[in-house]
């Protein structure tokens, strides 16, 4: 995955880097690295990465929300999340 992918995703999803380091359980300045092309996501984060790609733009509301596409992959990634529901 590029740089420019990585924070391609990251913008399509409007997500920080801080945010995007918490979910994929990272520290934010790897995010910043990643998007820099000093280090690259392992096969894990790229596979996380990779359904973050897919997912639908979210709308203004939805990335505020605990609905919606990012509400989702936090369902997939994290169990704990569900008890926010």
């Amino acid at each position: 995955m590029t740089p420019d992918q990585i924070s391609g995703i990251r913008y399509k999803l409007g997500l920080s880097q801080a945010h995007l380091a918490a979910i994929l359980n990272v520290h934010p300045m790897t995010i910043s690295k990643w998007e820099r092309g000093v280090l690259e996501p392992d096969a894990r984060s790229s596979a996380i990465l990779a359904i973050c790609g897919e997912l639908p733009q979210p709308s203004l509301g939805e990335r505020f929300a605990l609905h919606g596409p990012l509400a989702c992959l936090w369902t997939i990634l994290d169990p704990a999340f569900n008890h926010l529901k």
